[in-house]
This record gives C-alpha cells, sequence and structure tokens, in this order.
C-alpha cells in the first residue's frame, strides 16, 4: 500500500536524519491514510512526525503530534 511506503521511506530519512524529507513523506502518508479512513495508519504516521519534531528541538509541534496519535 502506498501509505506503509511513504512511512517507510520517512523512516529511512528520519534515520539519515534527513528531517524535511521525513516530514514530507510522513505528512504525505497521514493525509493518505485520512482519505482511506485508515485510523491506524494516521496515528503511525502523526507519532513518527512527533518523533521528527522531537529531533529537530520543536518539542510543542512534537507533543501536539504525539497527542493527535493517541
Amino acid at each position: 500500500m502506498e501509505g506503509e511506503r511513504l512511512l517507510e521511506l520517512g523512516k529511512i530519512e528520519w534515520g539519515q536524519s534527513n528531517y524535511e524529507e521525513a516530514k514530507n513523506h510522513y505528512t504525505q502518508a497521514i493525509s493518505l491514510f485520512r482519505r482511506l479512513a485508515h485510523r491506524g495508519g494516521e496515528a503511525n504516521g502523526t507519532g513518527n512526525l512527533g518523533l521528527v519534531y522531537r529531533a529537530i528541538g520543536d518539542y510543542p509541534k512534537a507533543i501536539e503530534n504525539y497527542t493527535k496519535a493517541l
């Protein structure tokens, strides 16, 4: 599925500290999962987006995304 592929690409970019690319992949995945009403995928992407924000030091955005993922 396309959403899973985007999540995987985001993980790869995050692991290589390419945070802007990771954000782009996660944001695309979240949007796709929302359109498909796939709540688990949306939550996974949103939580991963929180990890990116934490890595770049944007703690308020990280907390916001972690909370949304719950």
